[in-house]
Parts: C-alpha cells; structure tokens; sequence
C-alpha cells in the first residue's frame, strides 16, 4: 500500500520532523498554515509510531476552551487532513463523543472543550496535547494540562499550543517567548510562508494595512496585538505609514549596522540601506543568552550577507567607545566590531556623544510622520518584526525622556529594560546620516513641527 505523502511549509520543518521537546507553541497571523502542520504531526505519528510491549497507545487531546466549538473546528480539521492523506480507511469518526480512533493500532485523538475538565482528568495515558486557540485559556488550564502528560506511552510527550497573538498582556508571551527555556519550542509565522495560502485570500488580508491597523499587525505580521492608549515615546509612528512587506536588499548599495551594547534582554544591532535621504530597515538582530555578544552578531551577520559587493557602515552608542577592563588592552567595542566585520571593509561613523533624549525622540516622530523635508524612513515588516514591537511599546516618561522601567527575568534574576535597546540603536544612526537635518531640528528650524494627536488621529495608528 502507498503511503502518505506530507509537503510542509519550510517555516515548520523542524517542528515536523526533528522536534520533541515537551512544549511546541506557535504564534502566528491568519492563514499561515500553524494549525494545519500540528494536526498534520498529529496524523503522521499515530501512523507511525506503533505501541510496543506494555506501551499504551497513543491518546492525543486536541482542546479548544468551549466544546461546542470543537466539532466545527478542531474535529473537522482533523477529518478533512485524513481525508487528504487518504487514509480515511484506517480509522473510525464518532461524531458524539468527537474522538477519532485508528483501528491497526486502538491509538486515539480525543477532542475536547477545556469546560469539562472532568473529562479531561478521566482520559489516561495521554502522549501528546495540542491547545488551539490557546489565548482563549488561563495559565491554570494550561498547568493543568501539563499534569497529564505521564505514564508509559508511545513516542515522547508534546504541548502543542496555537494562537493569533492578539494579547500582548496575554500570560503566553511572559512566560513562552520574553523568557526562553530550553524545553520549549517557539514559532512565528505569517501567511507569506505558507505555500497553500492563495493570492486573493493575501490580497484582502492586505486591506488591513489601510482598514484595521490592529488586524492587519495581528493577523497579517503576526505581531502580539496592543491598542495604543497614550503615553507613546514616537507619536508619530504608524505601522500602516512606516513599514513595507518585502524591501529588498541591494548587494551592490553599502550596508549600515547600528549597535546597542546590552546584553539583556539581548544584544542588539539594526540594519539599514538608504539612497539619498530615503533610508529602510531591512534586518534586526537580537541576539539572547548565549549568544548576546558582539563576536556572535557579527558572526551571523557575515554569513548573511557573505555575498555583499560593497562597503558597509558602523554606527552606534557612542558610549561603547569606552576600554572596558574586560577587553584586552587598547580595545572597545567598536574596535571588536571593526575587528569582525573586516570582511565587509567596514568604516566607522560615530557620534561624538550621545543626542538628547527627548529631542532626538521628536526628530525620529517628526521622521516618522513625513515632516523632516526630503527624508522618508521605513521598516521591514517581515524581517524586522522586534523593531515594530519596540516602537509601539516604547513610553515617555514624565520628563520626555524614555521610560526606563525594568523587568527581572524569574529564572535568572537578571534584571532588564524590555524595550529601548533597538530604539536606542536607530537614534544613533538617524542622528548621524541625518545629521544636518537634525541639528537644524535642534535649532527650532522650518523642518520643526508641532504634533498634535487628537482622539480621531489616535485611532489611525493603533497597531498590535
């Protein structure tokens, strides 16, 4: 008998194929195919993976929070994918209690509404569990859910969880994605990795980006969802004016790196390209524990722009040029970089101190908004996902500067500003490639305007 046949989306590949680690949680926009591949893994294990002497066989729980939304859903997905592997044959539908059972082997998938958990707590030797829609659930129903997966069962025991960040509060990004562990797996996806996303279902996807800021940052960049509700350090930032999908690099045109030297909670540096005073963003780099070293970032970026046919460009704070007692003598941190990056024929351009805070934050709204004559700023919105996060987070404080308030990770008791680092990073460029044009700013000149934020314009730039 033939045996099925699997494509996956590239995005998922290691998920599918090579991943066991106890926890499997992919955030991810509309139409980007993260439901699909689970309950895909689902299927191919349970043809798979056969139970051996004294091995229970497998016993999936797929959940969504409300039962009666599982049969239209969850149940449904699973039959359409057996259908297409046509394997149909192999297994049993009860459409009452919603479980599927494959006959070879008795291993079955239980689909289930976390609103009877006494159900859930009935079902032994549960192997593997897939939540989807996992915003909808509480961190005590997934803590729950974590004490069932015990006992012998066949093959190793998953968390699967699914979801559209549309919560940034949501306890999911605290606990999964701003604190990595080394037993969970994390996904980002977008419809525009998914290979069996069609064109038009794209193209009215897009409308957002002009319609509904927030669906279009949510469910089209799959980017954790925030109304903006004041107190914004760029007021002038919008997620529909400032970013584009898909800006192209250009080997032949000089790149420019901007570094910020903290490590926690990552080390960061951003990449621009700009003709003129037209300038984009095209890369991010954030590099966490351990591999937040400047020797780490550059080594990534020489393998990402190996093929590089120009000159590139070094900026950043201007702090870092400081001897640090940890360097070796006569060296900083930008003598590291020039160090590493001598590949690129990098050329350093530095600031000779830091620019004021909230006067630098103006330039960049004013830039933002159009107002800085000649200039124009935009980011990549597929490849520079933490920048957009950061600009919508970062928050003024009383005295116009930054918000410097600090977090403190609970496994390492690190403490860390969540944001500013990538900001921090681009002020530092823009200062310097734009540095008539600022200081011009900084004299009160004609390319200084007032901004004013009314409620009817606020509501134009929510986003994530």
């Amino acid at each position: 008998m033939k045996q099925p046949e699997i494509i996956v989306n590239d995005v998922f590949s290691h998920f599918f194929f090579d991943c066991k680690k106890r926890w499997a949680v992919f955030m991810g926009g509309a139409g980007s195919g993260k439901s699909t591949v689970v309950a895909d893994k689902i299927i191919f294990r349970i043809l798979i993976e056969k139970p051996q002497d004294g091995q229970t066989p497998h016993r999936f729980l797929a959940l969504r929070k409300v039962a009666n939304t599982i049969k239209r859903s969850v149940f449904q997905n699973f039959k359409d994918r057996i259908d297409y592997f046509g394997v149909t044959h192999e297994f049993i539908f009860n459409l009452t209690d919603l479980t599927i059972t494959h006959k070879p082997t008795g291993s079955m998938i239980w689909c289930l509404g976390m609103d009877d958990p006494e159900k859930i707590k009935s079902i032994q030797g549960v192997s593997s569990i897939w939540v989807e829609e996992a915003t909808e659930f509480v961190q005590d129903d997934i803590d729950i859910l974590d004490t069932r997966l015990r006992g012998n069962t066949v093959g190793y025991k998953q968390i699967m969880l699914t979801f559209n960040p549309i919560d940034e509060n949501h306890f999911i990004k605290e606990r999964f994605f701003d604190n990595p562990d080394e037993d969970v797996y994390t996904s980002i996806s977008t419809l525009y990795q998914n290979a069996f996303c069609d064109e038009p279902y794209k193209r009215a996807m897009e409308k957002y980006q002009k319609t509904d800021p927030y669906k279009y940052s949510v469910y089209v960049l799959a980017m954790w969802g925030q109304l903006m509700q004041g107190g914004e350090f760029y007021k002038g930032y919008s997620i529909t004016r400032n970013t584009r999908k898909g800006l192209e690099y250009d080997p032949t045109m000089p790149l420019h790196f901007s570094f910020d030297e903290n490590v926690h909670p990552y080390m960061t540096c951003t990449v621009y390209q700009m003709n003129g005073k037209r300038i984009w963003q095209i890369g991010e780099y954030t590099h966490r524990d351990p591999k937040n070293t400047i020797k780490a970032v550059c080594a990534d970026i020489l393998i990402d722009y190996r093929a590089h046919n120009s000159t590139c460009y070094i900026y950043g704070d201007p702090s870092m040029k400081k001897q640090d007692a940890a360097k070796e003598k006569g060296e900083n941190s930008f003598t590291l970089i020039y160090k590493y990056l001598k590949p690129l024929h990098p050329e350093l351009r530095l600031l000779t101190s830091a620019p004021n805070v909230p006067m630098r934050g103006r330039f960049m709204s004013d830039l933002f908004l159009g107002e800085i004559e000649g200039c124009e700023f935009v980011i990549d919105s597929e490849t520079c996902k933490m920048t957009l996060e950061e600009y919508a987070n970062v928050k003024e404080d009383a005295d116009g500067r930054k918000n410097r308030t600090k977090k403190k990770n609970p496994k390492t008791g690190v403490s860390y500003e969540p944001y500013n680092h990538i900001s921090d990073s681009a002020e530092y460029f823009i200062c310097m490639v734009l540095k008539e044009e600022f200081e011009a700013f900084q004299r009160g000149g004609p390319k200084q305007k007032p901004i004013v934020v009314t409620r009817s314009t606020q509501s134009q730039r929510i986003g994530f």
